[in-house]
Parts: C-alpha cells; sequence; structure tokens
C-alpha cells in the first residue's frame, strides 16, 4: 500500500504560505487559507447550535 504524501506537521501553514515564490499562487493561496478558516469557524458555530 502506498504511503501518504501528506502528513501533520508543527509548522505554520502562514509560513509556508509566506515562502511560496510566485506573487499570485501566494496571494490566492492567502486568500483561500482566509475562506477555510471564516468557514471552519461557522460550521464549528452551526455544529454546536445543533447540539444544544
Amino acid at each position: 500500500m502506498a504511503e501518504n504524501k501528506t502528513k501533520p506537521t508543527s509548522k505554520s501553514v502562514a509560513k509556508f504560505l509566506d515562502n511560496v515564490s510566485d506573487d499570485k499562487k501566494r496571494k490566492d493561496s492567502k486568500t483561500v487559507l482566509k475562506l477555510m478558516r471564516k468557514l471552519t469557524k461557522i460550521l464549528f458555530w452551526q455544529r454546536s447550535q445543533w447540539n444544544n
């Protein structure tokens, strides 16, 4: 069976994105990160409301 390429790490996502050399890719990636963080907060909030 093939080994997963992605592994847990303690490295910061923001620091990783800061090292992306292409300006457009870096900017787009940071935008996606912001959206994912916002979505995650919304989903956790909704889940807590459903459980009450």
